[in-house]
């Protein structure tokens, strides 16, 4: 089966991150020591940063929509003195 270069990378990812766990916690996915209540309460953190990342990721969205439609100002000197990206609504 030939597979595309998405799914490719996806068990990259994969084999990369099995590696990591195995050198970061010394334990790998075939561990016995957690319930399934326990794996579901991992489960649930991961997914509840992942829903994290991804409204970030969407505001991130809005605020380039918005400054490519005029409606935000990029404000360089705030981004600088705090580090953060900053942008100024337009009132209308």
């Amino acid at each position: 089966m030939k597979l595309d270069s998405v799914n490719k990378e996806v068990i990259e990812l994969i084999k990369a991150n099995a590696a990591k766990g195995l050198s970061e916690y010394g334990k790998t996915m075939d561990r016995t020591d957690l319930s399934l209540e326990e794996w579901l309460i991992h489960l649930r953190s991961e997914l509840l940063d992942a829903t994290v990342y991804v409204t970030k990721i969407l505001q991130e969205l809005e605020d380039v929509k918005a400054l490519l439609n005029g409606q935000l100002k990029y404000d360089e000197q705030a981004t600088v003195e705090t580090g953060h990206r900053s942008f100024n609504r337009k009132l209308q």
